[in-house]
C-alpha cells in the first residue's frame, strides 16, 4: 500500500514525485507513529533512456541526482505494458508491486475524433500543416493536445503556451481566410522551462541563463504567482504559501468513533482472533 508508481519522467512526473517524497517525509512519517521512513517505496518509470527530455542535460542530471539522494527509485528505459490491480507490468514481463499507481505519461488522441478521416501521428493525434489546417480537411482547424504539427515537433509540445499559440493562430488564420488574406504560420518555441523538484528546490531554464536550487525555486513560485489573474488572487496564493513555511499543513487522522451507530452499522465485523484477544 505505501508503494507509489509514478509512470512518465517528464514535468508532471518529476514534480509530482518530488512532492509525493516531500509529503512522505515531512509528514507521513513523523506524524504516523507506525510508519518509518524505510516503509514507504516512491519510483518513477520512464520509457526513454533519460528523464525531463528537451531539458538541457545538465539540469536534468541535476534533478536526478536530487531524486535519487531522496531514496527515489528512478528506472528509466522501462516501459509500463499495462497496470494491473496491486502492480504495474513493466516491459511485458516483470510486474512491480505498487499501491498507487499514477499515470503522468503521454495519452493518446481523444476518442471523439476516432471518426475523423484523417493523417494521424502514433499516438492518434491528427496531423496539421504550420496553419493548424488538417492535411486532408482545410477547412477544419485544430490546436491542443488532439494534434500535432507536421514537421514541427517544436511547436507540437503538448503543454499550455504550445496550445495556446496554436489555439492564437487558427482563431487568426480562420479570421484571415473569412476575409481573403494569406494564413498565417506557426512559430513556437519554449522560452524556457521550469521543473520543481520538492520544497525549496527546482531547475530553471529562461532565455538561455540556467541556474537550480533554492533560488530556482524562489524564481519557479514567482513566475506562477505572476501567471495568476488578479492581484486579489495573487495576494492570497502567496500569503497562503508565506503561512506553509510558517505552520504545518493541515491534516485530519481518521480513526474509528467509539459509541457511534451510524460507524457500527458500517464498521467490518471483527474476526474472532481480535474478538478473543
Amino acid at each position: 500500500m505505501l508503494t507509489v508508481c509514478v509512470v512518465g519522467g517528464g514535468y508532471t512526473g518529476v514534480e509530482l514525485i518530488a512532492e509525493l517524497q516531500d509529503f512522505f517525509a515531512s509528514y507521513i512519517v513523523p506524524h504516523y507513529r507506525g510508519i518509518d521512513p524505510g516503509d514507504y517505496r516512491l519510483l518513477l518509470v520512464e520509457a526513454g533512456h533519460e528523464i525531463l527530455r528537451g531539458v538541457h542535460p545538465t539540469l536534468a542530471e541535476r534533478a536526478r541526482r536530487k531524486l535519487g539522494r531522496e531514496g527515489i527509485e528512478i528506472r528509466t528505459g522501462s516501459r509500463v505494458t499495462r497496470v494491473l490491480p496491486g502492480a504495474v507490468e513493466i516491459d511485458g514481463a516483470e510486474q512491480v508491486p505498487a499501491g498507487l499507481t499514477v499515470w503522468a505519461a503521454g495519452v493518446t488522441g481523444h476518442p471523439a475524433l476516432a471518426h475523423v478521416a484523417a493523417e494521424r501521428d502514433r499516438l492518434g493525434r491528427l496531423v496539421t500543416r504550420a496553419t493548424m489546417q488538417l492535411k486532408e480537411h482545410p477547412d477544419v482547424y485544430g490546436a491542443g493536445d488532439a494534434v500535432t504539427i507536421e514537421d514541427n515537433a517544436g511547436a507540437s509540445i503538448p503543454i499550455i503556451p504550445a496550445a495556446l499559440a496554436q489555439a492564437r493562430l487558427a482563431a487568426e488564420n480562420i479570421v484571415a481566410e473569412l476575409q481573403g488574406r494569406s494564413l498565417g504560420t506557426i512559430h513556437f518555441a519554449p522560452q524556457g522551462m521550469l521543473v520543481s523538484l520538492g520544497e525549496r528546490d527546482a531547475v530553471v531554464e529562461v532565455l538561455g541563463l540556467r541556474f537550480s536550487g533554492y533560488a530556482a525555486w524562489l524564481f519557479w513560485n514567482a513566475l506562477h504567482l505572476a501567471k495568476l489573474v488578479g492581484v486579489r488572487k495573487q495576494l492570497q496564493v502567496a500569503l497562503d504559501w508565506g503561512m506553509a513555511q510558517i505552520f504545518p499543513r493541515d491534516s485530519t487522522i481518521m480513526r474509528p468513533v467509539s459509541r457511534c451507530p451510524v460507524c457500527g452499522r458500517h464498521a467490518a465485523p471483527r474476526t474472532r482472533e481480535r474478538d478473543a484477544a
